[in-house]
């Protein structure tokens, strides 16, 4: 069926390219002009825009969807704005006869009484059953003496149980996935249920597209178990949004290699709507947890300069067996530190790789040096960035960042500058995924409960901003050849928004509301 959509200001992120007319069939675009030349085509259907703006589907390249999706039927922590309202929510669920309880969201610095939870605290929730919270960054959580006497019985890794603090109840880092050993285990089914779930709510903010980290965050699955469910649906036609895994695959037991070798097929001929994206790794923390690796150390603790997840060697490996299978890489590093020692890796095995091209990224970029953006630029590393994160961040800019280095922080105007490709994403469950909420900190530079604007000259324009999750994402992943644009035999996937935020003021960005998805030529969202 040919479908005609006319009278809208429809933005094709081609270029400066605005039409007022777009046509569908067979989930491509065959038409983006003018009504005048639409009617000398044949339609079988027709639908007004009434004038509203038209943008391509969003695209959010970096994310963790079935953690997000798990999230919603465990305990939701981010309301919490004291210390005791997080224990009286734990105690809730105690209360409904759980055999566990598992939140995430805490925020101490939003905490009326800013103190960091202890195990005496869980403790207060329960002490029978395991009690485990993780903050809001996803790189720490607090958990009761239950949990640490389960963690106490587990065979673990010297490297891990090494930050395991027993005396405040803290899993810091690669100690904060033993979660997944103290609650129960899941399977490829119920990834399958979480992603139908997850899905209808990206579609509800006019997303059609997600990179996501899931192959290391369900209890008792593993990646066989997402490729599993993933392929499944896809064959089975159930998505409405596509899925490219950033895949996070430990090397323990040779394990990468196997994966590497039961995905082969999959890599070299993508699902319709599921695909293997580039390797997972990960090099630091967070700001909030003073994890991230700074090289000036932090503000409130200038001798600590973060917990590195590999020695410089181990990184250089990792990326390297990366690359010798054929696959980029996208390595988590939030401080200036972390991504100095991924560029110098990325530096090393790209100059002696024989690949005619690649896609390497650092996941967030969230503080780099204006050396390091040069090099990143001259060795065509892409930054998945995450203009949302200084919605949270302010509050703690100052307590964790000396002055002087501040301006390396959020630096998305110079990142582009710098020729650098950026694209943007939550990193949900760390922050929601709306797309224009992050459009507007992109352009806005604040907190979406106001406040001062946080270095201006970093703002990006309102076209800039929406790029991060349209074209600049599609080409993020590979598909700058058939998403991310509205454009004759691309896919039809496109959204309506109730303003028109190229004209409004930016303040009423973060106001702005999604009222029609369309993925693969069918309205899967509509108010």
């Amino acid at each position: 069926m040919r479908k005609l959509y006319y009278d809208g200001k429809i933005v094709t992120m081609d270029g400066q390219k605005i039409c007022d007319a777009l046509g569908v069939e067979d989930g491509k675009i065959v038409f983006a002009g003018t009504a005048a030349d639409a009617r000398l085509q044949a339609w079988d259907e027709k639908e007004c825009l009434n004038g509203r703006l038209v943008l391509p589907a969003f695209t959010d390249t970096h994310m963790h969807v079935l953690h997000y999706a798990m999230l919603q039927e465990e305990l939701n922590l981010y309301g919490a704005d004291t210390l005791e309202k997080m224990i009286a929510m734990g105690k809730e669920k105690v209360q409904s006869g759980a055999s566990y309880v598992f939140g995430m969201g805490w925020n101490q610095e939003v905490f009326e009484n800013p103190v960091f939870p202890q195990k005496e605290d869980m403790d207060k929730i329960s002490g029978d059953i395991p009690v485990i919270m993780l903050r809001t960054c996803g790189h720490i959580a607090v958990v009761n003496s239950k949990a640490l006497e389960m963690i106490r019985n587990m065979d673990i890794a010297p490297d891990v149980m090494a930050n395991v603090n027993f005396e405040k109840g803290w899993l810091k880092e690669n100690a904060m996935r033993l979660y997944m050993s103290l609650i129960p285990k899941r399977d490829a089914a119920y990834i399958q249920k979480l992603f139908l779930s997850a899905q209808k709510k990206l579609n509800r903010y006019g997303i059609a597209a997600v990179h996501s980290d899931d192959m290391a965050s369900i209890p008792g699955t593993t990646w066989r178990d997402v490729v599993e469910a993933m392929t499944k649906l896809d064959q089975e036609n159930q998505m409405t949004v596509h899925l490219r895994e950033q895949c996070l695959v430990f090397d323990a037991n040779g394990e990468f290699e196997n994966f590497v070798r039961e995905t082969k097929e999959l890599r070299a001929h993508p699902g319709k709507y599921f695909e293997i994206g580039p390797r997972k790794l990960l090099q630091d923390g967070s700001l909030g947890a003073k994890s991230a690796c700074m090289i000036h150390g932090y503000a409130d603790d200038p001798d600590n300069h973060g917990i590195p997840t590999y020695t410089d060697d181990e990184l250089y490996q990792q990326i390297k067996e990366a690359d010798r299978q054929q696959m980029d890489v996208a390595v988590h590093a939030i401080g200036d530190l972390a991504v100095q020692k991924v560029i110098d890796a990325l530096e090393k095995v790209i100059g002696e790789s024989d690949r005619p091209s690649h896609m390497h990224g650092i996941v967030h970029a969230q503080f780099v040096t204006e050396e390091d953006m040069a090099r990143m630029a001259a060795l065509g590393i892409q930054a998945y960035i995450q203009p949302i994160f200084i919605n949270s961040d302010l509050a703690i800019l100052d307590q964790r960042v000396l002055p002087e280095y501040q301006s390396e922080g959020y630096a998305w105007k110079s990142l582009q500058e710098a020729g650098i490709l950026t694209s943007g994403g939550s990193d949900c469950p760390v922050e929601f995924f709306d797309p224009l909420k992050n459009i507007y900190t992109a352009v806005a530079r604040k907190s979406l409960s106001g406040g001062g604007a946080f270095a201006p000259n970093e703002a990006l324009s309102v076209y800039d901003a929406v790029r991060l999750f349209t074209s600049s994402a599609a080409k993020a992943g590979g598909h700058a050849h058939d998403h991310g644009m509205i454009k004759e035999n691309y896919a039809a996937d496109f959204v309506v928004i109730d303003k028109d935020i190229f004209e409004t003021d930016p303040e009423e960005i973060k106001e702005a509301n999604v009222i029609k998805t369309v993925v693969g030529g069918h309205t899967v969202y509509q108010v």
